[in-house]
C-alpha cells in the first residue's frame, strides 16, 4: 500500500510542476481557430522551450535517483553499476541537447554567410 501511496507522491509531484508552467507561460498551440503559419512556428518555439525546460529539470531528479540507487545497493555490484549507468546518461542527454543547440546556431549563422541573424535563430518574429 505504501509503494502506491509513494508512486502517486511521486507522479503528482511530476505533474503540479508543469501544470504551472502551463499557467504561467500560456498555451503551447497559441491559436483555436484561423491559424496561420506563423501560429505554427510559435507552436514549434514553445515545444522547444518546453522540451528544454523539461530537460533542465528531469536530468537532476534522474542524477538524484541513480545517487539514491549507489547509496542504497548495500554493496551489490549491480545495483552500483545501474546507478553509475542512470547518472551517465543523464549527464549525456543535457550534453547532447546543450550541444544540439549549439550547433543548429552555428549551422544557420554558416548558412546566411556568417552575418548573423538580426535576432535570436529560436525566435520568431510575424506581423
Amino acid at each position: 500500500m505504501l509503494k502506491y501511496l509513494f508512486l502517486i507522491l511521486i507522479g503528482i509531484g511530476l505533474i503540479l510542476p508543469w501544470q504551472a508552467w502551463a499557467f504561467l507561460t500560456g498555451p503551447i498551440v497559441p491559436c483555436t481557430d484561423n491559424c496561420t503559419l506563423c501560429d505554427f512556428f510559435v507552436m514549434a518555439r514553445n515545444i522547444i522551450k518546453f522540451l528544454s525546460e523539461l530537460i533542465l529539470v528531469l536530468a537532476p531528479v534522474f542524477v538524484v535517483i541513480g545517487g539514491v540507487i549507489i547509496l542504497s545497493s548495500a554493496g551489490m555490484p549491480d545495483r552500483v553499476g545501474l546507478g553509475k549507468r542512470i547518472i551517465t546518461s543523464a549527464i549525456i542527454g543535457v550534453l547532447i541537447a546543450l550541444l544540439a543547440w549549439t550547433v543548429l546556431g552555428t549551422v544557420f549563422n554558416a548558412l546566411i554567410g556568417g552575418q548573423g541573424f538580426p535576432w535570436a535563430w529560436n525566435e520568431f518574429h510575424c506581423q
